[in-house]
């Protein structure tokens, strides 16, 4: 896997390839924080891509040992938001049931709809999809890293509870 600190050197020297790796790199990671505020599969592709732009239009003026992820985790949850009260002012009426879910089958919260709370969702998700330490997810989330914990570790414990009784039923 390429370093964040490699991919800003490429990006500086305005690499195509290197731009093409931190897309594909940090791609789903953005997606997913615009999905958690926007709930809309085509305004999170939006945020998506204006923020990948934002990034690159910025490269000169970010330093070269940048946390990539946390920055542009940051910034699509900052974009996504600035989106919803934007959206939110021009009070769009939506039934909430007609909201698709994203395509990318594995994202891990369609597995364990229904399963889990929404917070431990989330926790397991950015745990398990985008290897967030707990630490990373509490300052994310506004939470102590020992909540993060004791929610990430219920919510394993309740999705084993429920591939178990699945298989149990099978048998």
């Amino acid at each position: 896997m390429t370093s964040d600190l490699s991919i800003m050197k490429g990006l500086k020297n305005k690499s195509e390839e290197s731009f093409r790796v931190l897309y594909d790199k940090y791609f789903r990671l953005v997606y997913y924080q615009a999905y958690l505020v926007l709930h809309s599969k085509e305004d999170s592709e939006d945020v998506t891509q204006d923020v990948f732009f934002k990034f690159y239009t910025k490269i000169d003026e970010l330093p070269m040992d940048l946390n990539i992820k946390s920055y542009v985790a940051l910034m699509a949850k900052n974009s996504a938001i600035d989106l919803y009260r934007k959206n939110q002012k021009k009070e769009v009426l939506i039934d909430p049931d007609s909201i698709p879910e994203p395509e990318d089958s594995s994202l891990l919260l369609d597995s364990f709809n229904g399963i889990l709370e929404k917070d431990e969702s989330i926790i397991v998700t950015l745990r398990l999809n985008f290897n967030y330490s707990f630490k990373e997810i509490a300052l994310d989330l506004h939470q102590t890293v020992n909540t993060v914990q004791a929610k990430y570790y219920k919510g394993i414990k309740k999705i084993r509870k429920s591939y178990l009784k699945g298989v149990n039923d099978e048998k």
